[in-house]
């Protein structure tokens, strides 16, 4: 349904999100499925991946916070929210963050 919304934290570090079950369903994944950076860029639409890394990963030390639309390779059209979470003495996030906390909120769901 268009507006819901779904969280997650993902660990730089692992490369593993904790995404909740609202996200995994928006996103396509199964609830027991392994949640990898590797396996998100695989959801997302091979036209939107290259924003997609750009907009997570290529953040890193650029912005704090970070929101855009992608297309998933299931056809569900998102608005993420980023939040790139660093270190205590790190304010401005400089080096590698801890962690990335987000939301994703469907825009629209493909019949």
């Amino acid at each position: 349904m268009p507006g819901t919304t779904g969280r997650f934290s993902f660990d730089v570090n692992t490369g593993v999100t904790d995404g909740n079950g609202q996200d995994r369903l928006i996103w396509g994944l199964g609830l027991e499925e392994e949640y990898t950076f590797d396996r998100a860029l695989q959801a997302v639409h091979k036209d939107y991946r290259q924003l997609f890394h750009d907009m997570s990963l290529g953040q890193i030390g650029k912005e704090r916070n970070v929101e855009f639309e992608l297309l998933l390779k299931n056809g569900n059209r998102t608005l993420e929210k980023y939040e790139f979470v660093g270190h205590q003495e790190d304010n401005d996030i400089t080096s590698t963050p801890l962690k990335i906390i987000g939301s994703t909120t469907l825009v629209k769901k493909v019949a």
